[in-house]
């Protein structure tokens, strides 16, 4: 498969094996064959710290994100996508991201948003911990968001989506 393939796996339909596979991949392709996720997690790590983030201001655990030992401040995680968003894979990656009404995560999700601009986003889940960030389109421009929350026990896809359609509306 082609990187926009496999990012829309992971990122649009968030396929938790295939983020793991992406990072033993990496490690691999810097380190050599018998590296591994350790090798990936340095890769990570560096271009993170690359993109001007603080490393105090992430811990890179695992690809799938399933570990609660994976950590990024909302900061750290808006400057990412300002990054991205100005990398030479944007447009890969901007098009890899869930999409309210189409196919993937948010299908179901953040229907009245539309009208107030295109909404490219990641869900993410795990327990106690939620989080929703991405990129409005508007008419005014390009703008980065992220909510996210610790300790719940339950989703918070109503509250994210609430925040996301008045974040959205502000900025129309």
């Amino acid at each position: 498969a082609n990187l926009a393939d496999t990012l829309d796996i992971v990122n649009k339909r968030s396929h938790n094996q295939t983020a793991e596979e992406i990072l033993r991949v990496m490690g691999v392709q810097a380190k050599g064959e018998g590296a591994g996720r350790a090798a990936g997690r340095e890769v990570v790590k560096s271009f993170l710290t690359r993109t001007g983030i603080e490393p105090s201001c992430y811990n890179v655990a695992d690809g799938s994100g399933l570990s609660h030992d994976n950590r990024m401040c909302p900061e750290a995680l808006t400057h990412l996508l300002v990054a991205m968003a100005g990398s030479e894979e944007a447009a890969i990656f901007k098009e890899s991201l869930a999409r309210p009404g189409e196919d993937g995560t948010l299908h179901a999700r953040l229907d009245s948003a539309a009208r107030y601009g295109r909404i490219a986003a990641k869900t993410g889940h795990i327990r106690g911990v939620n989080t929703l960030s991405g990129y409005i389109d508007t008419t005014k421009g390009s703008y980065v968001f992220s909510v996210l929350t610790n300790g719940k026990t339950q989703s918070d896809n109503g509250i994210f989506d609430a925040i996301t359609i008045q974040i959205a509306s502000a900025l129309a």
